[in-house]
């Protein structure tokens, strides 16, 4: 779910991005975004920050190449 969450605010947040879609899950959880767009790796890195997933935080980590941003999800305890 929270994925889902992360591909939707990404596409109504982040201008430039056309869409994102679930490339592929690896076994210890972690998971591939292809991210369509007229953005930069950069860019968009730039622009994560800003990106509000409800019930979770965004760690925005290095550009590894021009078409890979690294993030981690952080689930966000109740109050």
């Amino acid at each position: 779910a929270r994925v889902r969450r992360l591909e939707r605010a990404l596409r109504d947040s982040v201008v430039g991005v056309q869409s994102v879609r679930v490339g592929s899950v690896a076994s210890d959880g972690a998971v591939t975004l292809q991210v369509e767009g007229g953005l930069t790796a950069e860019e968009l890195q730039a622009r994560l920050p800003a990106v509000l997933v409800p019930g979770a935080t965004l760690v925005v980590g290095e550009v590894e190449s021009s078409h890979v941003v690294h993030i981690r999800m952080q689930a966000v305890a109740a109050p």
